[in-house]
């Protein structure tokens, strides 16, 4: 239990070098907490010296933790066959901005958006219909419930934007704010919402090789209510739902995307998602798997294989790269029960899988995090 604890403290340490921002001040390094918004003082100077830190891990066990490890991440040392030292401090990478096209591109951000919505609605086809009142454009009504969503406005102040759409010829008519609302609760909108979610993806193809799963929640305006008889009083919750996607890690593009209730985890969707997507996945993340989880992506991998969606060479890259996660699930196999945490055997299987991917995984599992609310 020693040994895994310490492994814990390895590892968040990790991720608090790489997420956060230490500051190094005249009385040592200040590492802020994961869990409050306050900073402790790590006292560190050097390697061979015996580091010292305010936090109550340290102070009650009077070992390494995870802020003094943050620190030596940051401060790493080298030393040669010759004796040679050489102490590197990692730096956050920074890019210039092009001021200029992001000014135009925020500037333009409307009418760039209403003209990719309408040229990708034309892709809608519209049902066919024998006989009755005529019903409204499928393509018509799809173009505004997506404009409804990108204003933020409600139904009634968002009619605006759908005369200055009708004008500027993306819609044939501007339908009434009842008849958006009514469309927009229909089921068989779905489908058709799911495959302009795979066509906006498709001129990024050749740009993205690399995909990670992600999901989101996203609230709505009804709660679920239920009677506690332990405290004798009513309770209610807002209901959930959850959205897991398929995201490039270089552009942040939504490949597929699965609905679910707020409570599922993205595990029982991989396989799902790998069929909607079919955009050629040379390498799936599953950040926040166990081990169930990562086989049953490995046997969806290899299902694929068999297909000959993926070749054997693309297979010794698609395998799912499981991080450590900081509740203290590990991703190697195999793996025994202890207290409810899965703690492996030994500290070689304590890394990221595969081990050749360790450079850039975390960087992109970062990007990829961005992507959704």
């Amino acid at each position: 239990m020693e040994k895994y604890q310490m492994e814990r403290r390895v590892m968040r340490g990790a991720i608090i070098a790489q997420k956060s921002r230490l500051k190094k001040a005249l009385d040592g390094w200040h590492v802020p907490s994961q869990t409050r918004h306050i900073y402790y003082r790590v006292v560190f100077e050097g390697f061979r010296s015996e580091p010292k830190c305010t936090c109550p891990d340290y102070e009650f066990f009077k070992e390494k933790c995870k802020h003094i490890y943050a620190v030596e991440f940051t401060l790493r040392r080298e030393v040669d066959k010759d004796g040679n030292l050489t102490v590197t401090k990692s730096i956050r990478l920074s890019y210039p901005q092009n001021w200029p096209a992001y000014d135009k591109a925020q500037a333009n951000e409307k009418e760039n958006f209403m003209n990719l919505l309408g040229d990708l609605c034309g892709y809608i086809p519209e049902p066919e219909q024998a006989s009755g009142r005529p019903m409204l454009s499928m393509r018509d009504m799809t173009f505004a419930s997506a404009l409804k969503v990108y204003s933020t406005f409600s139904l009634r102040r968002f009619m605006t934007y759908l005369r200055e759409a009708k004008e500027d010829g993306h819609i044939g008519k501007a339908p009434s704010f009842a008849s958006v609302g009514h469309f927009m609760q229909r089921k068989d909108v779905t489908p058709v919402l799911m495959e302009l979610v795979e066509k906006s993806s498709l001129p990024l193809r050749s740009v993205e090789t690399q995909f990670a799963m992600d999901s989101s929640g996203f609230s709505t305006s009804r709660f679920g209510r239920w009677y506690d008889f332990r405290h004798g009083s009513d309770k209610t919750k807002r209901v959930w739902f959850k959205a897991h996607v398929m995201v490039g890690v270089k552009t942040n593009v939504v490949t597929s995307l699965v609905m679910s209730d707020g409570y599922g985890n993205d595990g029982k969707h991989f396989p799902e998602l790998m069929e909607v997507g079919r955009q050629g996945l040379p390498v799936a993340e599953e950040p926040e798997a166990g081990g169930g989880t990562r086989r049953r992506a490995v046997h969806t991998l290899q299902e694929e294989q068999q297909r000959g969606w993926l070749q054997a060479e693309d297979m010794e890259e698609a395998i799912p790269l499981l991080p450590v996660q900081a509740r203290g699930v590990f991703p190697a196999l195999p793996q025994t029960k202890q207290r409810g945490n899965d703690i492996p055997h030994d500290k070689e299987q304590v890394r990221w899988q595969p081990a050749k991917q360790n450079g850039n995984s975390a960087i992109e599992r970062g990007s990829v995090e961005d992507t959704l609310p």
